[in-house]
C-alpha cells in the first residue's frame, strides 16, 4: 500500500488541536466523549514526531536538555497556577524514555555481550522507574515510546504488534478511545508518510504552547 505524504507540521497542528481539545475537557468542560476520541490522539502522534525527531536529530545531548528544561520550567508554572495534574508533565515521560533509549545506543555499541547488555539497562530501569511511574501515562507511555522506536529502528510485525498492544493498554478504560487510539495508529504506521516539507512554526512552538494552553484553561475555570 503506497502510502500518503503529509508534511510532520501539519500532523502536529493537528495534534496539538487534539491536546487542547483533551485537556480543555479535562480541566474545565468533562465532555468524556470528547477527550476518548479527539483527546486520544495526541499522545501517540507527540510520541510518534518525538521519536521520528531523535531518530534522526543528531545533537542528542542537545534535545534531551531542551525537554528537561522545557519540562521543568512547564513544572513550575503548574505549581505557580495550581493546575492539579496528577504526574509530572509528558515532557517528562518523554524525556525518561529517550534518555533510556540513549543509553541503550550506547551500551549495545560498547559490548555485545547479551548478558552485560540486559544487566546495565535492567540496572538503569530500576533507577528510572521511580520517574517513570511519577510522569504522565506512567509505565505505559514509556513502554509505548519503547516499542514505537523499536518500530521504527526494526519495522517488524512483533515490534508493530508491541506498539498497537500498549497503545491499546494505556486506553484499555474505554472502547472508544481503544478504537481512536488503534486507527490513529494505523494511520500513523502504515498510511501516512510524513515529511519535514511546509514548516509551519519553529520547534519551539510547541514547548511554549504546552504549559501556555493549559494555564489559559485553568484561569478561564478559575474565572467562570
Amino acid at each position: 500500500m503506497q502510502k500518503i505524504s503529509l508534511p510532520s507540521d501539519f500532523v502536529k497542528f493537528f495534534a496539538l488541536i487534539a491536546m487542547t481539545a483533551d485537556h480543555v475537557d479535562k480541566l474545565y468542560v468533562h465532555a468524556t466523549l470528547l477527550s476518548q476520541t479527539i483527546g486520544r490522539m495526541a499522545f501517540p502522534i507527540f510520541s510518534f514526531l518525538i521519536i521520528s525527531n531523535f531518530c534522526t536529530y543528531h545533537p542528542v545531548k542537545k534535545y534531551l536538555w531542551r525537554l528537561f528544561s522545557f519540562g521543568l520550567l512547564t513544572q513550575v508554572l503548574f505549581h505557580i497556577f495550581e493546575i492539579n495534574l496528577i504526574h509530572h508533565n509528558i515532557l517528562f515521560t518523554f524525556l525518561w524514555a529517550l534518555i533510556y533509549i540513549s543509553a541503550s545506543e550506547w551500551v549495545c555499541s560498547k559490548t555485545k555481550s547479551l548478558i552485560w547488555q540486559v544487566y546495565w539497562l535492567g540496572l538503569l530501569f530500576l533507577i528510572l522507574q521511580p520517574l517513570i511511574l511519577m510522569s504522565d501515562y506512567s509505565l505505559f507511555g514509556f513502554l509505548f515510546l519503547m516499542a514505537l522506536y523499536a518500530a521504527q529502528r526494526y519495522p517488524t510485525k512483533l515490534n508493530y504488534a508491541a506498539v498497537f498492544m500498549t497503545g491499546i493498554i494505556m486506553n484499555f478504560y474505554s472502547i472508544t478511545a481503544v478504537i481512536t487510539t488503534a486507527l490513529t495508529l494505523f494511520c500513523l504506521l502504515f498510511l501516512f508518510n510524513l515529511s519535514g516539507s511546509k514548516r509551519l512554526f519553529k520547534w519551539w512552538v510547541f514547548y511554549i504552547y504546552y504549559p501556555l494552553h493549559l494555564v489559559v484553561i485553568q484561569l478561564l475555570k478559575d474565572l467562570f
